[in-house]
């Protein structure tokens, strides 16, 4: 008995200094950023796009985020057209996907690709160019901006394509009709970025694309379906931080709680008690005893003695009466 008081009490202990060292872990847990994936909607890391999509939804009535399939986007039934807007996706390897959104594109809606290196990507193609980031880009006005572009290619441009964004290098962005909607491609994803969308003159060249691709008209959807979502973390991450810590201290005091209560998750020893009822151990070992050394004729007689002494004293029959007799009294 002392002994199992003593591992519960060892138990007790081992769980309040967890409990201790759980709980000064997430009091002294250094306050760093949370990670974010790049290009996410409500990142406020450098590349992240919160800044700008905060901005258009302040300004504008209708921008929206997509999560569903690819395939999705074509059984949609929406008078309204839409801008559909891709901010470096990964890249397409099924062509049931690039088919979803060439269908979507057909339909008459619009699509704004923002990729650093889209060739291969729904028709486009590139070429390779020597890094110069720091470049003067011409929009479709022959107007200069200062801009910065961490690429190394530049779009190849079909005869029917629109150049919308050029340097000296070559094409930066181009529209393209694809049955009754429009593909633009823009290889500069950079400028969206929280960290460089106020530098230089990269501002004015986002909006002036996203008027180019009807912005003001349309209904604007930011693609996160391609495995990119908005928080871009692990189930848990969802919680806060708190609710985490409290979970894991409920967990840990519950299992001790259990084993302190008596609770066995290992093998079950029946203990004594359960077996043992009214010295029946006793009874046993002298029934054995008297079978090993053939005492049982004696026991018999000694009890049959026995049985007619209650007889006599109760009916008043003799003791030296025999059985027969007995039963012919009876």
């Amino acid at each position: 008995m002392k002994t199992a008081l003593a591992d519960k009490k060892g138990w007790l202990w081992i769980a309040g200094l967890l409990i201790v060292l759980i709980g000064v872990g997430y009091l002294t847990k250094s306050d760093q950023p949370k990670p974010y994936p790049p290009y996410t909607l409500d990142s406020p890391a450098p590349d992240g796009i919160k800044g700008f999509y905060t901005y258009l939804k302040d300004t504008s009535a209708d921008v929206a985020e997509w999560r569903s399939s690819p395939e999705k986007l074509s059984s949609r039934k929406n008078s309204k057209d839409e801008l559909l807007v891709m901010t470096q996706p990964p890249y397409i390897e099924e062509s049931q996907v690039e088919e979803a959104y060439l269908d979507y594109i057909k339909n008459g809606h619009t699509v704004l690709m923002l990729m650093s290196n889209p060739d291969g990507m729904l028709g486009i193609k590139t070429e390779l160019m020597p890094l110069d980031p720091e470049t003067v880009v011409k929009d479709h006005q022959e107007q200069d901006h200062e801009a910065v572009i961490n690429s190394m290619v530049r779009l190849r441009a079909e005869q029917d394509d629109e150049v919308l964004l050029s340097d000296d290098d070559g094409v930066i962005g181009l529209k393209r009709s694809v049955g009754e909607g429009t593909l633009i491609a823009i290889n500069a994803p950079n400028w969206m970025t929280n960290e460089e969308i106020l530098e230089h003159d990269h501002l004015p060249l986002v909006l002036d694309i996203f008027a180019e691709a009807g912005a003001g008209e349309s209904q604007i959807l930011f693609d996160t379906s391609s495995g990119r979502t908005a928080t871009g973390g692990r189930l848990i991450d969802v919680f806060p931080d708190w609710i985490v810590a409290l979970s894991i201290l409920a967990l840990v005091w519950t299992v001790f709680w259990l084993l302190y209560q008596g609770k066995r998750f290992g093998r079950v020893v029946t203990p004594r008690e359960a077996t043992v009822r009214f010295s029946d151990e006793r009874i046993r070992a002298l029934g054995a005893w008297y079978l090993r050394g053939q005492q049982y004729p004696d026991a018999v007689a000694i009890q049959a003695d026995f049985l007619k002494f209650l007889l006599q004293e109760r009916w008043g029959f003799h003791t030296d009466i025999h059985g027969m007799t007995l039963l012919t009294c009876w």
